[in-house]
């Protein structure tokens, strides 16, 4: 009995301590991981979310949210969540210590953004998937995902 009231309580101070944006963020990547069908893609990792991190910070989590693989190809997924465009009408800007970032590790592998835009993270209004090709700004309208997109091998050879 105490010990489910401890899990409970534990529970409850995870959700009250953990920073609005990082929740959201968290959202959202549960649904972006539900696109990879384990029948078809591999998760090889996945970083530490926020209270994951909070008392011992691991430099992992530097790494984009997900390593899959298909078919022996490896291949990075990075989700972001936002409620809106930028001020400007983008869909996003990277901050440049992001873009470095982002740089190395697509050297490493092939790195797709995964944006949500407006609703909520488990179900936005829209969703873009984003090739990373040394780009930190993205405008919407070229990346918008349609209904019948399916996440399988071809995201690898997809021309973007």
């Amino acid at each position: 009995m105490f010990y489910k009231l401890k899990k409970v309580f534990e529970a409850a101070v995870v959700a009250i301590t953990t920073p609005e944006s990082f929740q959201k963020g968290e959202d959202f990547e549960v649904l972006v991981k539900s696109f990879f069908s384990s029948d078809v893609f591999k998760l090889i990792s996945q970083t530490n979310g926020f209270n994951q991190n909070k008392d011992v910070y691991a430099e992992d989590t530097l790494k984009p949210d997900f390593l899959y693989s298909v078919k022996g190809k490896n291949f990075y997924v990075e989700a972001k969540y936002r409620s809106s465009l930028t001020d400007d009408g983008f869909l996003l800007k990277l901050p440049d210590y992001q873009f470095k970032r982002y740089m190395i590790y697509s050297k490493e592998y092939p790195l797709f953004l995964i944006i949500s835009l407006g609703g909520n993270p488990s179900n936005p209004e829209r969703i873009f998937l984003v090739p990373f090709k040394y780009q930190n700004i993205f405008p919407a309208k070229k990346y918008e995902l349609f209904d019948d997109f399916v996440f399988d091998e071809s995201i690898l050879n997809r021309k973007y």
